[in-house]
């Protein structure tokens, strides 16, 4: 039987993330990982004071969770 599908969206995820509900995020994900096809949608901004798009847009992968 194939796993449902789950996205979380959250406003930053993987190393640059700060506290709160980032980690969250990603323990979350990693958590969910063996039961759902898991996926993380989030923004291109470092920080979130400005918000400006510092990262490219795109599909990258952190932990094997894309």
């Amino acid at each position: 039987m194939t796993n449902p599908s789950l996205m979380i969206v959250v406003q930053r995820y993987g190393d640059i993330a700060g506290g709160g509900a980032e980690p969250h995020a990603r323990a979350v994900a990693q958590r969910l990982r063996p039961y759902f096809n898991v996926e993380v949608a989030t923004t291109t901004a470092r920080d979130y004071w400005t918000w400006s798009n510092e990262f490219t847009a795109g599909l990258t992968a952190v932990d094997g969770i894309p």
